[in-house]
């Protein structure tokens, strides 16, 4: 890999996480996605906070933290049986239909105490794993070790639990309460921040489920288990614990980032133990935080050659390849609208030019689904990555019919006038909410110039006429230069109206890096544009409290706005 691949690979990591921020509105309707455009936190907002975690030895630790239920670990059995933790021992399952609050308390000469509220208490995640270090006077000088992780074959979640420099040693028991959470109904299968905070807390209505005690005379290994009603303990968890231990770190070992800055460090070990969490067998799932919704695309299938999973991102793309319709043809003239949801998307009917031949389907291994998105122009778009890793003749000629079906769906939905300049809906992250009403957009545009670049390069290879192919290319880059940068300005438009009448020059940040990542343009142009982004995007400044000061100056910090606009 060159230095450029590592570079255009961070960029897609820190770019992808800038994607995650949000407007949220005060007097919404309950329509479309309110469910996740709901915020829970607006009463923090423009206060000081603490910061929470900082990133040691490559890991995320905190201390005496507050945050609950914020750290998935997932099942190595490509489920959706996950284990929710927190900056202190208190625990949650989630799997559908079979979801549990586990608590542990630690009982001392007949006193007990609730392990999430010792004196002192350090939590460090590190890749599949959560390791707390407690201190209290109940225990004297001694330190109480826990250790959470997921077995290597199976939906269970085991615990290693010791007491460390116990010199007076006192009769020591372990409590494991297992109860129903607060709100076993949760949106969108317990995805962080949908739901309001204590979802996953024990229910005051419901009584616990099970009580085990436990004695602490030597290393104690405790295990939950989908389908058990109970924390248990046997003589085989030790060995379990080890192989899950030995699993970890070979997940560990598929990223490693070493740079001078510590904070991008520790995201390897966390992205490597994402990625595994969100692959379902076949393909790379839709999120890495607990909403497992198999989606063509949304960035996932970026990660597989990344993480040295060459296989597994072939067994993705084959999926979504065979997902793409092929014996329909487009019998219905564009645009045809559907009128229930005020002409915004595409009538659900079998014919039209958005369900069609080249349309791929929601879900792998199926062409029989319509959802409103248009997942092809990602899948496409990670695809030509995967080709920057493997561009063997027969890798190229495995998905070249799928390319040209792709050109000719996307030319036909996104620019029926032919004029090299496309329309968009909800072809990236930030879609939701974001109409052109048949404009030309630059995000878009940026992303099919570079797919008819690659494929004119692809029929080369193959033996292929690459004429049309680069004559769309051509066009493409004329059109945008002529209509949608702004030579005045120095950057490109967020798009241009349909009608032509009016340029919205207020570009958000996926109309500077989605253009520069397909290299549209110049090298001049590119790096004018990241100027608007300095210049003119808001910056927010981020107030941080360093609970030790060991940090030293961290006020000058900020996010940046993701445009300047509010959909």
């Amino acid at each position: 890999m060159n230095n450029r691949q590592e570079v255009k690979i961070i960029s897609k990591l820190l770019l992808s996480a800038m994607l995650c921020t949000g407007a949220t509105t005060y007097a919404q309707s309950k329509i479309g996605d309110f469910i996740e455009s709901t915020s829970y936190n607006i009463q923090s907002r423009g206060q000081e906070r603490q910061l929470s975690y900082r990133p040691i030895d490559n890991a995320f630790v905190s201390f005496n933290g507050k945050n609950r239920y914020t750290r998935a670990l997932y099942s190595n059995t490509c489920s959706d049986f996950r284990l929710e933790t927190s900056d202190r021992p208190v625990f949650a399952t989630f799997k559908r239909n079979d979801m549990h609050n586990i608590c542990f308390l630690l009982e001392v000469e007949g006193k007990t105490y609730s392990l999430d509220s010792l004196t002192s208490c350090r939590a460090v995640y590190d890749c599949a794993r959560r390791t707390y270090t407690l201190k209290d006077n109940c225990i004297g000088n001694a330190e109480l070790h826990i250790s959470v992780l997921m077995a290597a074959d199976r939906e269970e979640a085991l615990w290693q639990i010791a007491m460390v420099g116990n010199k007076n040693p006192k009769e020591v028991g372990i409590i494991a309460k297992l109860s129903p959470i607060a709100r076993p109904k949760l949106n969108r299968r317990g995805d962080i921040g949908v739901d309001p905070y204590g979802s996953f807390e024990a229910s005051t209505k419901r009584g616990p489920e099970a009580i085990s005690h436990f004695v602490l005379t030597d290393t104690l290994y405790l295990s939950f288990a989908t389908g058990t009603k109970k924390i248990n303990t046997n003589k085989e968890l030790q060995n379990k614990y080890l192989e899950a231990e030995k699993h970890r770190q070979s997940i560990a070992q598929n990223l490693v980032i070493s740079t001078p800055e510590p904070w991008l460090n520790a995201v390897g070990g966390a992205l490597s133990a994402a990625v595994e969490g969100i692959w379902d067998g076949e393909t790379w799932l839709h999120g890495a935080v607990g909403w497992r919704m198999p989606l063509a695309g949304w960035r996932a299938g970026y990660t597989g050659d990344l993480m040295g999973m060459p296989s597994r991102a072939q067994s993705h793309f084959d999926a979504y390849a065979n997902s793409m319709v092929t014996d329909v043809e487009p019998t219905l003239p564009h645009p045809t609208q559907d009128p229930k949801t005020n002409m915004a998307r595409a009538i659900k009917q079998w014919g039209t030019q958005m369900y069609s031949n080249g349309y791929i389907s929601r879900f792998p291994n199926q062409r029989n689904n319509m959802h409103h998105y248009d997942m092809n122009l990602n899948y496409i778009d990670e695809l030509l990555d995967h080709f920057d890793f493997d561009a063997r003749p027969e890798t190229l000629r495995r998905y070249w019919t799928v390319i040209k079906s792709h050109l000719a769906w996307e030319k036909r939905n996104y620019d029926p006038d032919n004029d090299g300049l496309y329309d968009a809906y909800c072809c990236i992250w930030a879609s939701d909410a974001l109409y052109y009403s048949g404009g030309a957009v630059t995000h878009s545009t940026a992303y099919n110039l570079r797919a008819f670049r690659a494929a004119a390069r692809i029929a080369e290879i193959l033996s292929e006429d690459p004429t049309p192919y680069q004559k769309e290319a051509d066009k493409i880059q004329r059109a945008i230069d002529a209509k949608l940068w702004m030579a005045d300005k120095g950057y490109w438009a967020e798009y241009l109206d349909y009608n032509e009448a009016n340029i919205h020059a207020d570009a958000a940040l996926w109309s500077v890096y989605t253009p520069i990542d397909c290299h549209v343009g110049s090298e001049s142009q590119r790096l004018s544009a990241t100027r608007y982004v300095d210049q003119h995007i808001p910056h927010i400044p981020v107030k941080i409290k360093d609970y030790d000061g060991s940090l030293g100056n961290i006020d000058n910090l900020c996010t940046i706005s993701t445009s300047d606009w509010m959909p």
